[in-house]
């Protein structure tokens, strides 16, 4: 065991370290483990597919977001050949007419592998073969066995994903929220699982969809003060070809009150039937910095919306259910 030798602070400041530097700015820094999480059906694979084209191309991201470009390496456990081909053809992928203008981007996909030692070393082979800048894993618990609440164990699991920015590349890892966050609320507090997940990434994006508009907030980065929360769109533009569009900044206003009908939503499809004044007790509760009357404000909102609908119940009560039309 090698013997301790302690530094003194002056060591400390005279070390010269190269400026931080990013893949996509402010997003995806070199050689960092950038967490993406979201539930279901949030368009979360897509985004990550989008990134991916960006940097190997080196173009910026919704147009906004300035890329170094790197090439990508994909590691699928969810959508497999048939799905990853159709989204980066709607992406507008295609076979370039000269090699050396196609992206490189490379991909194994539902190969069954989970994260230890030996695929690690594999994986580090073939990105020093292929020059990989970032490798994007889909999902997260695909490629573990161990008990996702448990903190000692999903710190080794991270590590080993740690292993791969040790030498100087770049993971995404894609990730679900909770289903239900118990009394906490807020895109870093919403991540599923243990929070040694959170507290091993350097970069935490939050993604929530609203209908097609996907607001993404950050809600940790290391490297610098998080960005403002904002918002893209998946446009479809024809059958065969949908393009990302850049919103605009999101306000805290608006977002609060989005993350407020997301919680309502979430009571609703949790306790079906529920009668109005029992869901405002719940939602004030169970979660911080709603007052009553913005709770109301959601749920009629979403009752304009046709998200929920309303039945009449016992003693002129308002009952509330998803409207599943």
């Amino acid at each position: 065991m090698e013997k301790l030798q302690i530094q003194s602070l002056s060591s400390l400041l005279l070390k010269q370290f190269p400026a931080s530097k990013w893949l996509v700015e402010n997003l995806v820094p070199e050689s960092g483990l950038i967490l993406m999480s979201a539930a279901p059906a949030s368009f979360k694979t897509w985004l990550a597919l989008e990134i991916s084209l960006c940097v190997a191309d080196g173009e910026s991201l919704f147009g906004i977001f300035r890329t170094n470009q790197g090439n990508v390496l994909i590691c699928d456990e969810e959508s497999g050949d048939r799905m990853l081909q159709d989204r980066f053809k709607k992406l507008g992928a295609k076979i370039a007419e000269n090699p050396w203008e196609e992206k490189q981007i490379y991909y194994l996909s539902r190969i069954g592998r989970q994260v230890d030692d030996g695929y690690i070393k594999e994986l580090l082979d073939e990105c020093k073969k292929h020059d990989i800048k970032l490798i994007i894993f889909d999902s997260l618990v695909r490629f573990h066995t161990a008990r996702e609440n448990d903190s000692v164990e999903m710190a080794k699991v991270l590590n080993l994903f740690k292993s791969l920015n040790d030498n100087g590349i770049a993971t995404l890892i894609l990730h679900h929220n909770r289903k239900s966050n118990g009394g906490a609320r807020g895109g870093g507090e919403m991540v599923r699982g243990s929070s040694d997940i959170l507290a091993s990434c350097d970069v935490h994006l939050s993604v929530n969809r609203r209908n097609r508009k996907i607001i993404i907030s950050q809600t940790k980065n290391r490297y610098m003060e998080e960005i403002k929360p904002f918002a893209v769109e998946l446009k479809v533009l024809n059958d065969n070809l949908s393009k990302f569009e850049f919103v605009g900044e999101e306000s805290d206003k608006d977002n609060q009150m989005a993350e407020l009908k997301d919680v309502v939503l979430q009571e609703i499809t949790e306790n079906p039937g529920i009668n109005k004044s029992q869901l405002i007790g719940s939602v004030s509760e169970n979660y911080d910095g709603f007052s009553n009357n913005r709770i109301g404000i959601a749920v009629s909102e979403l009752i304009n919306e046709n998200k929920v609908r309303t039945e009449q119940g016992l003693k002129n009560s308002i009952r509330l259910f998803i409207n599943e039309e």
